[in-house]
């Protein structure tokens, strides 16, 4: 689960706790489906952490594996909107769909 900041502005700075996340999620297509759609890699880099996540096909499944690294480090009130948009970046990332079509 990614952390989220509601608020469009802050007034303190916001203290980041090293994170690292590493989830691997196996999906086995049902049999007669194909794949219409598979997003593609999505890489970022900030001074706050890095998220990757990658799409990898074979033998009738599909292996989503992602890594979110936060690092340890204190985010002053004039760079949250910019680490308010990593975070926003790597979920919006994170929700990216998959989409099966029936087999011909």
């Amino acid at each position: 689960t990614l952390p989220t900041f509601a608020e469009n502005a802050r007034r303190t700075a916001i203290e980041v706790r090293p994170l690292i996340q590493d989830d691997e999620v196996t999906l086995v297509l049902p049999s007669g489906f194909g794949i219409e759609e598979l997003p593609t890699k999505t890489v970022l880099n900030a001074a706050y952490g890095s998220y990757e996540n990658d799409y990898d096909v074979k033998d009738g499944t599909i292996v989503f594996h992602r890594i979110l690294k936060l690092n340890p480090l204190v985010v002053p009130v004039a760079d949250y909107p910019k680490f308010r948009q990593f975070l926003a970046s790597a979920s919006k990332a994170d929700r990216e769909a998959i989409v099966l079509r029936i087999a011909q």
